[in-house]
């Protein structure tokens, strides 16, 4: 590559700051406590291996960690591990990053099957993933994902739900209230016998912000005056959730069969849209209509000299139906198969103001069948799936050109046309274990068919030429064969001390967006066009690893560098303000990741220290930054446990980004502080009240990774409480 900048070469300080990090810890951790802690076991493993005898990359968040958060968006959610982060679109939507990557190249999965939803066309859009019945969530890096799909260079989100496993008959409901938003929610799950029942409801006016809406940056871009900070209500960032599960689990000890039907509703504006220049609308009211008619005060903006643009508000309706039929075949050359089969249904409206601006309908099937074995001493799985998306969109308000006419062909009409894609996969994941060595290897072959069906229709309706018939022209079909191919090795030494690394070579087709897109996606307030003469994307991904693991101690080290030929990425037209195309050369993404874990003990005290750094680099082939690649984070996160009250404090430190793409601006730096205290009394069975303290100094927080970061910042203080009552 032209100008090419390896990770260790440029950031050289940083590497050696962290390994002499790394040393210290080394040494003086080994003396902090012998306490054992328990094994942690990766669901997503075919065979549940402990996460210190895998290969591939692996973070979990546990149910109390989930449910301390479940407010949160599932990429907000997610962030505070390390090489994740969200691409935030508001407090309602937030799609997780994984190594500076998201949308189409990364996998969001629940129970291991596909959510159906239609993230993937659109940053605005939330991810089907209900956080509030979540048990576990796991998000896998390297070969173990290729078991998903092919994304062995990003990664896997794979969210698990108490609702299709077995267990104990028990009833829990949770109260819960936030006053950024004056949040209102209330979830619950009950399992009796084989059965099990979820619902939950949440809602919340506009949230609170520290300052104006618009970042000092953009406002300078602008050439506008800076106002004074002071706390506003952020407009059009309500938002309306519910939803109801039932699940079902039966069978025994070789043969069981789970079920779950799930519908989920979800309603929330979009936000930066009350937002135009060049125009005195004399401190413009916005309508006062967002949301019930709730005004929420500062609706002026401080008299801001700003136009208004209509408001946007998203509904979505999604139902899900999934089934798992599970067997032991222990004892013959197979040890088990399963089959997994989920159909979705999805619908979602962009709505502004009163009118409909893109409806989308989606149906997707997925039907995966896979088989364990061992072949000599090596345990493996392999299988094949199915996945068929029909997707439909229809655009009301934005048929024509809108009288822009950019000169070139390119009208301002529908975002994206009807389109069919189908998959066909095969794949294999092998793993063996001695006293010395662990080896993964895994590969994975996909045959991807694309198609896009354009309306052809004349401007007025008597025109000559009837096109009868030919009101959905195909544009013919897209295919691409895709080979995925991956092995890892780490050596085993004494003291819990693991060392290795991977090999992944890995290819992408083209999304239905990055191929087909043509015209103006209302949400995100810009016209983006594809190309169907896309190739397919291609990298060959490298990892070095440390783990080390004694007493209750653990260590986690990682470097990664990926190569990509062809990366396809989106960037704005020349002399154009909202119009982008997608387009391709060869790019390279490089980051370290280390994560500390460790107890003291006090007297009769324990304190419970993680530490988490992460850092990602991206640039194209032509020397400049990939857009949107998170900065240099830290994480400090100290809990300690008080008679009944377990007490927690976290610090994350987002770094300023000035390594920053085309037309993009950079960001600042922040510092997050949350407080939270959890008291479980011993006198009453069941019950846990918390209280959460979220950007405890009212921090500006604004993500690099999210489109909108310019425009609305991320919530202010937020004090939140909750009340949990299981039996």
């Amino acid at each position: 590559m032209n100008k090419k900048k390896y990770f260790l070469r440029r950031n050289f300080m940083k590497a050696f700051k962290w390994a002499v990090a790394l040393l210290v810890t080394f040494v003086f951790g080994t003396s902090l406590s012998a306490q054992e802690i328990d094994e942690v076991v990766v669901y997503s493993n075919p065979y549940k291996k402990s996460i210190d005898k895998v290969i591939s990359t692996v973070d979990i968040l546990d149910q109390d960690e989930i449910s301390s958060s479940s407010d949160l968006s599932l990429g907000s959610l997610l962030a505070k591990l390390p090489g994740l982060d969200s691409s935030g679109y508001g407090p309602s939507v937030g799609q997780p990053i994984i190594r500076g990557l998201g949308g189409f190249r990364i996998g969001v999965l629940n129970n291991g099957m596909s959510t159906g939803d239609i993230a993937y066309t659109g940053d605005d859009h939330s991810n089907g993933v209900p956080i509030h019945n979540l048990e576990r969530i796991e998000v896998l890096k390297g070969p173990a994902s290729l078991r998903y799909g092919p994304y062995s260079s990003s990664g896997v989100v794979n969210s698990f739900n108490k609702l299709m496993a077995s267990g104990e008959n028990e009833t829990s409901l949770t109260l819960g209230y936030g006053d950024s938003a004056d949040e209102n929610s209330a979830s619950l799950f009950t399992r009796m016998g084989n059965f099990a029942f979820s619902a939950y409801y949440e809602d919340a006016d506009n949230m609170r912000i520290p300052t104006h809406a618009e970042s000092v940056a953009q406002l300078q871009s602008e050439g506008e005056e800076i106002p004074a900070d002071r706390s506003q209500d952020a407009e059009n960032t309500f938002g309306e959730n519910q939803g109801i599960s039932f699940g079902g689990n039966f069978g025994n000890d070789r043969t069981t069969l789970s079920f779950l039907i799930a519908a989920d509703d979800k309603t929330y504006g979009v936000p930066g849209h009350s937002h135009g220049h060049g125009e005195d609308h004399d401190g413009d009211d916005h309508d006062g209509d967002d949301h019930d008619g709730d005004d929420h005060d500062g609706d002026d903006h401080d008299g801001e000299e700003h136009g208004e643009e209509e408001s946007v508000q998203i509904d979505s309706e999604h139902r899900t139906f999934q089934a798992r039929l599970s067997h032991d075949l222990s004892g013959n050359l197979f040890n088990s198969i399963r089959a997994d089969l989920s159909h979705s249904s999805f619908e979602q409206e962009e709505m502004e103001g009163a009118e409909t601006g893109i409806q989308y309908e989606q149906d997707e099937s997925n039907f995966r069948l896979e088989a364990s074995a061992n072949l000599g001493n090596w345990q493996t799985t392999f299988g094949s799936n199915y996945r068929d998306m029909d997707l439909k969109v229809i655009s009301e308000s934005h048929d024509e050109g809108d009288g822009d006419g950019d000169g070139d062909g390119h009208g301002h009409g529908q975002y994206l046309p009807e389109s069919d894609r189908s998959e066909i996969g095969l794949f294999f994941l092998s793993q063996l274990e001695n006293e010395s060595w662990l080896i993964e290897l895994a590969g994975r072959y996909d045959s991807i068919e694309q198609e896009a069906f354009r309306e052809e229709h004349d401007d007025d309706d008597d025109d000559e030429g009837d096109h009868g018939d030919e009101d959905h022209e195909s544009h013919g079909t897209i295919d691409h064969n895709l080979t995925n191919l991956s092995v890892g090795l780490a050596k085993k030494f004494n003291g819990g001390l693991l060392f290795g690394g991977s090999l992944s070579h890995s290819e992408r087709a083209p999304s239905q967006v990055e191929l087909f897109a043509g015209g103006k996606h209302v949400a995100a307030q810009r016209d983006e066009f594809g190309d169907e003469d896309l190739n397919k994307e291609k990298s060959f991904s490298t990892e070095i690893y440390l783990r080390k693991k004694w007493g209750d101690s653990s260590l986690r080290l990682a470097i990664f560098e990926n190569d990509y030929e062809d990366f396809i990425y989106l960037q704005r037209r020349a002399g154009s303000e909202d119009e982008f195309d997608f387009l391709q050369q060869d790019a390279e993404i490089s980051g370290l990741e280390f994560s500390y874990d460790t107890s003291v003990n006090f007297s009769e005290y324990k304190l419970s220290t993680s530490l988490r750094y992460s850092l990602i680099e991206g640039e194209l082939d032509n020397g400049s930054n990939l857009p949107r690649i998170p900065p240099e984070k830290l994480m400090l996160g100290l809990s300690s446990k008080v008679g009944e009250v377990l007490y927690k404090v976290d610090f994350t430190h987002n770094s300023k980004q000035d390594d920053i793409g085309l037309n993009e601006l950079p960001t600042d730096s922040f510092t997050q502080v949350d407080f939270g205290a959890e008291w479980t009394p011993s006198s009453i069975n069941g019950l846990k009240v918390s209280a959460l303290i979220r950007n405890a100094t009212d921090e500006e927080i604004r993500r690099h990774t999210s489109a909108i970061k310019d425009l609305v910042p991320e919530s202010g203080r937020d004090i939140r409480l909750s009340l949990g009552f299981s039996f």
